[in-house]
């Protein structure tokens, strides 16, 4: 990933925000986050490293 696909996951933070659900980035690649990182959106984000971490228990 790079920063052109920064924008989509804005956006859909932004729509989820809107309708009050959560948007849960997880599983990312070590260049997709270090994109996030990079641009400090990591902390904007809801980040798990995987499916099973981000699922409630």
């Amino acid at each position: 990933m790079d920063s052109s696909g920064v924008a989509p996951l804005v956006e859909g933070l932004k729509a989820s925000r809107d309708l009050g659900s959560r948007f849960i980035l997880a599983g990312l690649s070590t260049s997709a986050r270090g994109v996030l990182q990079l641009s400090r959106l990591i902390k904007v984000f809801e980040v798990y490293d995987n499916e099973e971490q981000a699922m409630p228990s």
